[in-house]
């Protein structure tokens, strides 16, 4: 099984998210909030045991709200966590999992401040409630139904009015939202936003993503300093005791002139012929960076480094490649075929004078100001909202909305 992780690492796998971090001690129990005061306080004798456990296990408090470490796992496990380690995929296990760590504890003291900021609003309590109603309504026909709705919770773990709760609280952090940015009434009254966004800053903005190294910035101006490219792979391994390494690389070569000869697809032989764990999505490559890719087979490939380059840099859509010897370790260790199966190109930025690049950079520019607003109201939110411990309230004041990034 060592081989297969090498092979993982050196064929790039698509970066993954690292296991979520442990807590040393007691696990945390699968469901429920174990310190969330409003859903549970100990009163029999086994409570007051879960408490004695659990007694430690926040994390933050926000207002009168306790963030626990359940929590933040539950986040990092969502589809509604920001993963800050998305795009760099050579980091450290240990640097991702802390940085994912603190983004995700960030991101519920913004949650859990915007929610705050919306219930002190002041907008009228009846219309609130029928906009929840109506709104846990509709959520309640896109999950498929009363009935279909009431098992998918029941799976989750949570009751129907723990799902109206959560949607609660959605809508306050939405409303507090949307009053910050001018786009509805606040506390005070519609705030005035300066929505004309001039020549002069859209062009600045244009060269700063033209010359920046960020490949989100690239794209918006339609800039691709490196090729991508998906690959699927077919490895055969070589087992110390099993066939010999020329009896694997005749079997892989065979493999090849069947598939080019149409005899069966790339598909088929990857699902008949290699190890369970490189099949299927196991088998895929997905939006690799051609260089590195290439970088990469020429450090850890001992032999056919040319031809392993000249396929992965000038390979078209469709091509596959020939038989590819891995033998780090001086032993064959396996014999990998490629097929490329999509392959973008390097480009070169959209003109200024682009009407769909000018629409992206105003839309971009205007949503950099909608942050800096929600930037300034979450400033104000801790300002006046108890956030322990301190040095939390510290970083957040310190480092304003980047702190949920970092």
């Amino acid at each position: 099984m060592a081989l297969l992780s090498i092979l993982g690492s050196v064929l790039l796998l698509s970066p993954t998210v690292a296991p979520l971090p442990q807590v040393a001690g007691f696990e945390p129990p699968t469901t429920g909030d174990p310190m969330g005061p409003s859903k549970w306080r100990p009163t029999t004798e086994l409570e007051m045991r879960l408490y004695d456990i659990y007694g430690d296990f926040h994390v933050a408090v926000v207002g009168e709200e306790i963030i626990t470490r359940f929590d933040v796992f539950r986040l990092l496990g969502s589809p509604q966590f920001e993963d800050p380690t998305a795009d760099q995929p050579n980091m450290t296990p240990q640097v991702r999992q802390a940085r994912q760590a603190s983004a995700a504890l960030s991101q519920l003291i913004e949650q859990r401040l915007k929610i705050q900021g919306g219930r002190a609003q002041g907008y009228e309590e009846e219309l609130l409630n029928s906009q929840l109603e109506q709104t846990f309504r509709n959520r309640i026909e896109q999950l498929g139904g009363p009935q279909t709705a009431a098992r998918l919770l029941k799976r989750d773990g949570i009751t129907p009015q723990d799902f109206k709760d959560q949607l609660g609280d959605g809508l306050m952090a939405s409303l507090w939202e949307r009053s910050v940015t001018g786009r509805i009434p606040g506390s005070t009254g519609r705030i005035s936003v300066d929505s004309f966004i001039r020549p002069g800053k859209q062009w600045a903005r244009y060269r700063e993503y033209v010359e920046s190294g960020r490949d989100a910035e690239n794209a918006i101006v339609g800039r691709a300093r490196t090729g991508k490219l998906t690959l699927q792979r077919i490895v055969l391994l070589v087992n110390r005791g099993g066939k010999p390494p020329e009896d694997v690389k005749r079997e892989v070569e065979t493999l090849r002139s069947r598939i080019t000869d149409g005899v069966l697809t790339f598909e088929e032989a990857v699902q008949n012929f290699a190890p369970p764990e490189l099949q299927g999505a196991g088998s895929i490559i997905r939006d690799a960076g051609t260089m590195r890719v290439s970088e990469s087979f020429q450090l850890d490939f001992t032999s056919q480094t040319e031809e392993v380059a000249t396929f992965v840099e000038g390979a078209a859509a469709g091509e596959i490649s020939p038989v590819l010897e891995f033998n780090k370790s001086g032993f064959p260790q396996g014999y990998v075929l490629l097929k490329v199966l999509d392959r973008t190109m390097a480009t070169e930025a959209l003109p200024f004078e682009s009407l769909e690049l000018q629409t992206k950079l105003r839309q971009e520019i205007a949503r950099e100001a909608s942050e800096v607003r929600v930037s300034r109201g979450l400033a104000e939110l801790v300002q006046t909202t108890h956030l322990a411990p301190e040095q939390l309230r510290r970083d957040f004041l310190q480092n304003g909305r980047r702190f949920r990034t970092q």
